[in-house]
C-alpha cells in the first residue's frame, strides 16, 4: 500500500525524487505516504483522495503540506485560490440535505479569515494570504464526499451527514467527530428505549430477542424512503410506519447502542431487493430478519438467529458465511471442494444471463450440502433442482420455473 502510495504522489509531483529514488527531507511515515486512498473510487473512477478528502486533481495550483491531521494549502496566485476556495471549499460547506424537508446548510464564504467547523474537520481559510488549512479531527473515518443519498457529505461509521457552521472568535472546538443533529436525536430515544426492555442481568442472546420483538412489534409494514441511513430509523420510532430499511436500521442502532456487535445487509430475495441484520453471537455471525418476522399481529421466529446456510434458501448475499464469488477463480466443476465453492460455481454459470437448462458437477466429499435455491434470487428466471447420479457419479441440477 504505501509502495502504491508513493508512486501515486510521486506522479502528482506531490513528492520529488532524487535520482529515481524516493529521498524525503525529513521523516515520511506509511501513513502519510498511504494518503488514504479510496482504492475502490479509484478503480471504478479514476478518482484519488488525499486523507479520503482531498482530491489529487484539486492540488495542481498549490504548494501542499501533510501531516498526520492536516492538509495545508498555499497558492501563489489570488485568483487560483479564489477559485479553488469558491468551488472546491464552497462545496463542503454548502449544500441541500433532501432529507430533511428545506434544510439547507450554508456558511457564506466572506473573503476574510474563516474558521469552518464541517463535523469531520476544521477548515482554515487565512485571507488574505491564500491559504487553506484543512485538519481532519479524530475520528474522522468512512467519509463519502459524492453521497448518493443527498448531496450532503457523510462521515463516520453512521453516516453522520455533514452540518458546517462557522466558527465564532476565542470558540473552543472538540477534535472528537460529533454526531449530526438526527444522530443525536436518535440516540437519546435509542438510550430510552434500551431502559425499557433490557436489563442488566440478560445475556447477549436474551438482549437480541428483546430488540427483535421490540422492533417487529413496534413496526408496522408501509412504505417510505428506501436508504440504509439513521433518519429510517429515527422515523420508525415516531411513525411507527417502515419498510424493510426501517426494521433494519432500527434493529442496527438498538443492538449497536446495547453493545452487541451487528451489521446491516442486502441481497436478493423471494420480496426483491431486501434488507436485514447479522449479530455476532457466541462466535459467530447469525442473521436476523425483523421485517419478515413481524407476522402481521404476532412475533414469527422463522428468521431469528439463523446461520447462512439458512438464509440462503430464500435469499442470496455476500458475507457473513457466504463467500463472494469474485474471490474465486476458474474453478473445476467435476472436483467441487465445498459448498462455498459450490455457490461460486453455480453463479459463474449464470451471471451472464444466459442460464444454462442443466449444470453437472462432481463433488470431493459427499457431505457437502448441494442446496442452490439461491441462484433464482439473482436472475429470478426459476430455480435448480439437483439430482445425483450414482452410475455416473455425477450430480445433475435442472432448472425448471
Amino acid at each position: 500500500d504505501a509502495l502504491d502510495a508513493v508512486g501515486i504522489a510521486t506522479a502528482y509531483r506531490i513528492i520529488n525524487p532524487i535520482d529515481g529514488y524516493f529521498m524525503p527531507d525529513s521523516a515520511y511515515t506509511v501513513e502519510q505516504a498511504i494518503y488514504d486512498i479510496h482504492k475502490d473510487d479509484y478503480a471504478r473512477y479514476g478518482y484519488n483522495y488525499i486523507r479520503g478528502i482531498i482530491d489529487l486533481s484539486e492540488l495542481y495550483k498549490s504548494n501542499i503540506k501533510i501531516g498526520r491531521n492536516f492538509l495545508y494549502m498555499s497558492f501563489e496566485e489570488k485568483k487560483a485560490a479564489e477559485d479553488y476556495i469558491k468551488y472546491y471549499v464552497g462545496r463542503r460547506i454548502s449544500f441541500f440535505d433532501e432529507f430533511i424537508a428545506g434544510k439547507r446548510y450554508d456558511v457564506p464564504i466572506t473573503g476574510k479569515y474563516q474558521k469552518i467547523d464541517a463535523g469531520y474537520m476544521i477548515i482554515e481559510l487565512n485571507a488574505p494570504d491564500y491559504d487553506v488549512k484543512y485538519i481532519f479531527k479524530k475520528g474522522a473515518e468512512n467519509i463519502d464526499v459524492r453521497n448518493f443519498t443527498s448531496l450532503a457529505i457523510t462521515y463516520g461509521k453512521d453516516n453522520y451527514r455533514s452540518e458546517p457552521r462557522e466558527i465564532k472568535p476565542g470558540e473552543n472546538v472538540s477534535m472528537e467527530i460529533q454526531p449530526d443533529s438526527i444522530h443525536q436525536k436518535l440516540y437519546g430515544k435509542i438510550d430510552e428505549i434500551l431502559k425499557q426492555i433490557i436489563k442488566p442481568e440478560m445475556t447477549q442472546e436474551q438482549k437480541v430477542r428483546a430488540i427483535h420483538d421490540y422492533v417487529v412489534t413496534k413496526v408496522t409494514y408501509s412504505s417510505g424512503t428506501d436508504y440504509l441511513i439513521g433518519d429510517n430509523a429515527l422515523k420508525a420510532i415516531e411513525t411507527g410506519k417502515g419498510v424493510c430499511v426501517h426494521y433494519t436500521m432500527l434493529f442496527y442502532h438498538l443492538c449497536k447502542r446495547a453493545g452487541i456487535p451487528v451489521r446491516n445487509i442486502i441481497g436478493n430475495s423471494f420480496v426483491g431487493s431486501h434488507s436485514w441484520n447479522a449479530v455476532y453471537i457466541d462466535g459467530k455471525w447469525l442473521h436476523v430478519d425483523t421485517t419478515l418476522d413481524d407476522a402481521k399481529g404476532r412475533i414469527s421466529y422463522e428468521y431469528y438467529l439463523k446461520d447462512s446456510d439458512y438464509m440462503l434458501k430464500t435469499r442470496f448475499f455476500n458475507g457473513y458465511g457466504v463467500s463472494d464469488q469474485q474471490y474465486y477463480g476458474d474453478i473445476d466443476g467435476m472436483n467441487i471442494q465445498s459448498a462455498d465453492e459450490l455457490r461460486a460455481y453455480f453463479i459463474k454459470q449464470v451471471e451472464l444471463g444466459n442460464i444454462p437448462d442443466t449444470i453437472k458437477f462432481r463433488l470431493s466429499s459427499k457431505n457437502i450440502d448441494t442446496n442452490v435455491e439461491f441462484v433464482r434470487f439473482i436472475f429470478f428466471e426459476g430455480k435448480y433442482k439437483v439430482n445425483y447420479d450414482p452410475q455416473q457419479d455425477l450430480y445433475i441440477a435442472t432448472k425448471y420455473k
